[in-house]
This record gives C-alpha cells, sequence and structure tokens, in this order.
C-alpha cells in the first residue's frame, strides 16, 4: 500500500496525520534526541503504525561548535543533503558549517531531465530561444504538466 493511500485509510480510523510526514526534529542532546524518538515510537504504535527502522534515525550536525564523533552525521531531505561542509566567513576565514546543497539523487534527475532535451539537436536556434524553451520546460514541469511550446523563429 503506498504511503498516501496508507495515510487516508488511518485518517477514515480516525488517525489524524499532519501534511508533512516525514519531519525533522532538531534537538540539543542525544539524550533528548532518543527521549524523542522513543515518544514519537510510542505514539505510532499506539496509532498502530510503527516507524521505518532504516529511514528513522538520529543525525549528529556536526560543525565547528559540535566536534563530537558520530556514525552519522549527514541526512537527505527533500532533495538537499544536509552534512558538514566547508564555509567562508565575511573575513575570509574557512570553517565547518552543518549545511545544505542539492543531493547526489537530485542532481542526477536533473541532469537526466535536460539530457532528454536534446540541447545538441537544437544548434541552429537562437541562444535566447533555447533559453525560453528551457525556462518554459521548468514552468511547465512545476505545474504539474510539460507545456508544449513553439520554437521562435
Amino acid at each position: 500500500m503506498s504511503g498516501d493511500a496508507h495515510v487516508r485509510f488511518r485518517e477514515r480510523l480516525g488517525v489524524r496525520f499532519p501534511r508533512a510526514t516525514r519531519p525533522v526534529l532538531h534537538c540539543r542532546s542525544h539524550r533528548q534526541a532518543q527521549f524523542v524518538l522513543q515518544r514519537i515510537d510510542e505514539r505510532f504504535r499506539q496509532c498502530g503504525l510503527e516507524l521505518h527502522p532504516t529511514k528513522t534515525r538520529i543525525v549528529y550536525c556536526k560543525d565547528i561548535n559540535r566536534s563530537q564523533d558520530y556514525p552519522v552525521i549527514e541526512f537527505t531531505f527533500l532533495g538537499y543533503t544536509f552534512r558538514p561542509r566547508k564555509a567562508v566567513d565575511k573575513y575570509g576565514r574557512v570553517y565547518v558549517n552543518f549545511s545544505p546543497a542539492v543531493s547526489r539523487t537530485a542532481c542526477k534527475a536533473m541532469r537526466q531531465t535536460i539530457r532528454g532535451w536534446h540541447l545538441q539537436l537544437k544548434s541552429d536556434k537562437v541562444c535566447a530561444a533555447v533559453t525560453n524553451w528551457a525556462m518554459e520546460r521548468r514552468r511547465g514541469a512545476g505545474a504539474g504538466g510539460v507545456k508544449t511550446v513553439q520554437w521562435l523563429g
């Protein structure tokens, strides 16, 4: 059963779910994170649900202020991978910051989408026409479908 169908089935039984079904919680300590995870697990079990064992985990947000060793220091959420990354402050100093960037799987999907446009076959078109066409494709995909666009000239 798909996730949406499962949520609709549970809602018919009187269990209410928020729109976000993949929450990210930020805790101050590992102990607090374990406590919150235990309470969420208990609540899910009361509703007849269970947490996915490999998708539910505690991640340590390692940066310049938090430098302990922990086995899991990155996670992917909504197409972005959050992990420790080098950053530069306004004075040009390099430090480690826990920040997001587009995930590898999202990058791969974007590359495959652009490759599917076969831009190498559109070399006879003006650069502005290719740009307009690509922007229309992008806007159309966000609205739920791809619009048909006529080439200019």
